[in-house]
């Protein structure tokens, strides 16, 4: 595991906003990883493919224009081999479900950071209000970022957002100010590990039951509560906590209906107006989910 160093620094925080930016912690507060994880993601491909919610909707093109943009970075930027591994093909993506609807969405460009870093988007929310990068910094650093604004990306005409919107006078250049700017982990690997077990315990939880795995990092919630009062932007990790309390010692059966992870809303969206994007539900007063793999940039 690396430290988190630059992406730290860029940031000025060192507080970590776990996996899917959930209530800020530090580090040693979330579970321990009781698997070896291996940089080529091997561990990842002898899952299952995914059907329903899988987060593995971008084109065989877009895996090579990133693929592109990595082998045209200088040598002071070191890419984490797990992410060359999760690029090379919807391969690994197609095992990783998303209980909130989020899909794999490579930008137009990548972005440069004030501290001379770059960030390559590819991870956001159903209803584009939270966006995933990877940032690489010049001294061979990484780390997973998430905020709001849809850094690199090109809004067209047809998209109903602007800047204002977004707080931000630009999407060229990623700014540390902006809203819901956070570190996610300092490790491409673990992110991808922990977003994987922490969605497929909601699913599981409900399709059937948790392995030995799973259910020792749900325990880990049960025997660590978090005290701290949670930050309006809770989802996986306290839900998982809520979670863990509601089911039976064996964590596999609930003591009652479950409950669901708190819903992404743009904060912005109109009343009556729907702030997915791409889909057809801007008549309902709570936005749809997709069911499947599915691009909602369109």
């Amino acid at each position: 595991m690396t430290t988190i160093g630059s992406a730290s620094s860029f940031l000025g925080t060192d507080t970590i906003v776990p996996t899917t930016r959930t209530a800020g912690g530090l580090w040693d507060q979330l579970p321990p990883i009781n698997r070896v994880i291996t940089r080529d993601l091997d561990w990842l491909l002898q899952e299952p493919v995914a059907g329903d919610w899988c987060i593995a909707s971008a084109e065989p093109e877009d895996h090579a224009r990133v693929r592109r943009w990595l082998s045209e970075l200088g040598p002071e930027f070191v890419v984490p081999q797990a992410f060359e591994s999760f690029v090379a093909s919807p391969a690994a993506p197609s095992r990783i479900r998303s209980a909130t609807g989020c899909y794999l969405d490579f930008a137009q460009r990548l972005v440069p950071s004030p501290d001379d870093g770059v960030l390559i988007h590819f991870l956001s929310d159903q209803q584009w209000s939270t966006h995933w990068w990877l940032y690489l910094g010049r001294d061979g650093s990484e780390g997973v970022i998430a905020a709001y604004p849809p850094y690199g990306f090109d809004l067209g005409s047809e998209d109903p957002s602007g800047l204002d919107d977004y707080g931000v006078q630009n999407l060229e250049i990623f700014s540390p100010a902006a809203t819901g700017a956070a570190l996610c982990s300092s490790s491409f690997l673990d992110f991808v590990y922990r977003y994987w077990i922490e969605n497929e315990i909601f699913f599981r939880l409900r399709d059937g039951g948790l392995t030995e795995e799973q259910r020792r990092y749900l325990d880990y919630y049960r025997e660590h509560p978090n005290k701290a009062e949670p930050s309006p932007g809770e989802r996986i990790s306290n839900w998982l906590r809520n979670l863990a309390s509601d089911t039976q010692s064996d964590g596999l059966t609930p003591k009652r209906g479950a409950p669901s992870p708190q819903r992404n809303v743009m904060p912005k969206a109109e009343a009556g107006k729907s702030s997915c994007r791409g889909c057809s539900c801007a008549k309902q007063p709570i936005p749809c989910r997709p069911k499947g793999p599915i691009d909602l940039r369109h």
